[in-house]
């Protein structure tokens, strides 16, 4: 086999209690392909102890010798993680990272293995690699959850051309095909593997040879990892069918029009669960907000009313098939704070999810974000023509992102309302202070609805 010095750099959390931990699926089929054209390649998986900082130091050690004393040409990064460990690596080793969901990272890998990743299509290439070299833990690891790749196109659609905040921006020709939410970076890259073209019967035998391959490869693999869950449900009531997969439950994370839109579906798969005892892990339910300008802003293609029947719909598929749609880490997430947010918006949100808490019971938290704001997206554009990123903090926050291409961290922005500024930094300085004595609440479910609340009096009071 042709030795290439090439390594797949994946960073990943680890639980020490359970031995557990997911790696990256992505990498794995990058490798496997390369190994099955006699590229040989290494995959090395950092484990992280967010509880133990000082282990960490030494896995971070431990990780950088072996690096310098491979001296891999090429390192190809797949999980975003912290641009701090990222310069780090840089320095230690100097401008050998790549980032292969950029166009450069892919380029470089098109390179090196003498084929398009378009020709990646997962029907006749599925054979991802399971072997790594992990940097982090010595003890015997499992992996019971792994990624199901039928198709990398998210759903979300919507030209941002028809949408009225960003008619003002529609000179930027780069931004005309825009497709999906505002403040995506994978607007301008939905592609598919071509699966969801095939004939319905075709596509669901290339999905059980998938989930085979991996039942095969991985003998402990319990959850299988739905990547854009709304490309699976009308197959997938056949899989779960299947006598083979009784023992696989699936992880999923949802969009509320994609839940009101598919419930049929997805209540059909439930009602084969319940026979079979397995499930639905649900992950997150991102409502995103109950304001419509704000949705608009995100160019989310959902309205407010969206938003409540989604809710009902969770809990009722919740009282009815409590072991099939479990929800024990599941969240209702929200982006409240965006560049044009308004103090209106937020009273929208708090005074909704106020009206349907008994219905938001139903999660086991509610969580509220600051919008992460990306380079050469729409809402980038958008804030930075209304005078609300500096082209000096531009600068600054690009500066430490060495490697060529990359542009998914956030850049830093003011809010157009100055008003935002100071809930936000109370709102924060609540969530980190939450254990202190003026800030302590009975159910810490709604930690961060107490805090926004108690942020928006303090303005109201000043």
């Amino acid at each position: 086999m042709k030795k290439n010095k090439i390594a797949f750099l994946i960073f990943d959390n680890f639980n020490s209690d359970t031995k557990m931990f997911f790696g990256d699926m992505l990498a794995s089929l990058y490798s496997g392909f390369l190994k099955n054209r006699g590229i040989n390649n290494d995959i090395l998986l950092v484990l992280f102890n967010n509880g133990n900082p000082r282990n960490n130091e030494i896995v971070f050690k431990d990780l950088i010798e072996h690096l310098k004393k491979r001296k891999y040409e090429y390192l190809f990064l797949r999980s975003k993680w912290s641009p701090e460990i990222i310069n780090k690596i840089i320095y230690e080793i100097g401008d050998r990272l790549f980032f292969l969901n950029t166009e450069i990272g892919r380029r470089k890998f098109e390179l090196l293995s003498g084929a398009r990743v378009s020709e990646m299509d997962f029907q006749h290439n599925f054979y991802p690699n399971f072997s790594y070299k992990i940097f982090g833990c010595k003890t015997r690891l499992v992996q019971r959850s792994s990624v199901l790749f039928f198709s990398d196109e998210c759903k979300s659609n919507n030209k941002i051309y028809a949408n009225p905040f960003y008619k003002k921006l529609l000179k930027n020709d780069s931004l005309n095909s825009w497709k999906g939410c505002s403040y995506c970076s994978s607007g301008f890259h939905l592609t598919t593997d071509g699966l969801r073209k095939l004939e319905r019967n075709t596509r669901v035998r290339v999905i059980r040879k998938q989930i085979e391959y991996l039942m095969n490869n991985l003998p402990s693999l319990r959850i299988i990892d739905l990547v854009y869950p709304e490309n699976y449900f009308d197959d997938l009531f056949e899989i779960v069918n299947d006598a083979k997969f009784n023992s696989l439950s699936f992880y999923i994370n949802l969009r509320p029009d994609i839940l009101v839109a598919k419930r049929r579906a997805i209540e059909k798969i439930l009602l084969v669960m319940k026979k079979k005892k397995t499930a639905f892990l649900i992950s997150n339910l991102g409502f995103e907000n109950f304001s419509e300008k704000e949705l608009l802003i995100l160019n989310r293609n959902y309205t407010p009313d969206a938003n409540l029947d989604a809710l009902k719909i969770f809990c009722y598929f919740k009282k009815k098939y409590p072991e099939n749609w479990r929800t024990q880490v599941s969240s209702a997430s929200f982006i409240l704070f965006e560049p044009f947010t308004a103090v209106s918006d937020l009273l929208i949100n708090i005074q909704q999810i106020n009206r349907m808490k008994d219905y938001f019971k139903s999660f086991a938290g509610l969580s509220f974000h600051k919008l992460r704001v990306i380079k050469n997206t729409p809402i980038f554009s958008l804030a930075q023509h209304s005078g609300l990123i500096s082209n000096s903090n531009l600068a600054q926050d690009l500066a430490g992102l060495s490697i060529d291409g990359y542009s998914g961290e956030g850049v830093s922005y003011r809010f157009l309302d100055s008003k935002i500024n100071k809930v936000f930094e109370s709102f924060d300085s609540l969530l980190c202070s939450q254990n202190a004595d003026n800030f302590k609440i009975a159910n810490t479910k709604f930690l961060h609805v107490e805090a926004l609340s108690r942020s928006l009096q303090l303005l109201l009071m000043s």
